[in-house]
């Protein structure tokens, strides 16, 4: 989640050629670089999504306001209105490839996270289908503790490397 333009995606793929790789990033531009190196790398098992990472299937638009206003530097809001981004749940992207299970879920959604951690049972559900967590927390947009007790609340044991959080 936040595949940017696939880097992480290709090196999983060449970790672990039969992996099924859910690769799931809003912006445009850097969709178009993923898919064009999922294409030249002829990674069959990558499966790319133009989405954002959200609580709720709903429309979303890309807001370039955040940080430092730089290309990997933005984020999504909810909208009203008719959209061609869509927001999705990790939930629903598991119902829509068929996937019982995450062995290793991947966030970097630049302060989305809150929205899947806000509603405990909510995160609850996708934790208890995950195996391993790394996921960078915009402390910007939610407690980090938050984080951290919705983790350990569902049986995570977490550390720090970098900017990363690893359950």
């Amino acid at each position: 989640a936040g595949a940017n333009v696939g880097y992480t995606a290709l090196f999983f793929y060449w970790c672990f050629p039969e992996a099924k790789i859910i690769s799931v990033e809003p912006d445009e531009s850097n969709f178009l670089v993923l898919e064009k190196n999922i294409s030249l790398n002829h990674t069959g098992n990558i499966e790319p999504v133009r989405a954002g990472i959200w609580s709720h299937r709903c429309n979303l638009l890309i807001d370039k306001n955040f940080r430092d206003n730089r290309e990997w530097s933005f984020q999504v809001r909810e909208t009203s209105e008719e959209t061609n981004l869509k927001g999705i749940h990790i939930l629903d992207i598991m119902d829509d490839f068929g996937l019982e299970e995450i062995d290793l879920l991947k966030i970097d959604i630049e302060g989305a996270e809150k929205h899947l951690f806000d509603d405990p049972e909510r995160a609850a559900e996708f934790l208890a289908k995950t195996k391993v967590l790394a996921i960078e927390i915009h402390d910007e947009r939610i407690s980090r503790e938050d984080v951290y007790r919705v983790l350990t609340e569902n049986g995570f044991s977490y550390f720090n490397y970098s900017d990363l959080t690893i359950a």
